[in-house]
């Protein structure tokens, strides 16, 4: 059975870009609270808005999500594997 074309793994709908992951992070881990979610990593809710609404996420705000939160750098950006490093994570 050949695997070439189904190696890489089923990603879920809801993390297709960076920025639906973000939104994913503040919805299961926030209850969808912008604010809340803004205060823990060090940015504005207004910046988390933008995200959440479409707005591509940037380096510094990602890099904070990774470094505040546990998550897996390579989930963020790409969606494949698990959203945090170990199981303390925040979501």
């Amino acid at each position: 059975m050949s695997r070439s074309d189904n190696q890489r793994p089923q990603l879920r709908a809801e993390w297709a870009t960076t920025g639906d992951r973000v939104r994913w992070l503040v919805e299961k881990g926030y209850a969808g609270n912008r604010s809340a979610f803004a205060r823990v990593i060090g940015y504005s809710h207004t910046a988390i808005a933008g995200v959440v609404s479409g707005r591509p996420p940037g380096r510094r705000l990602l890099a904070a999500i990774i470094d505040r939160l546990g998550v897996d750098p390579a989930w963020l950006e790409t969606g494949a594997g698990q959203p945090f490093l170990s199981d303390a994570g925040g979501a």
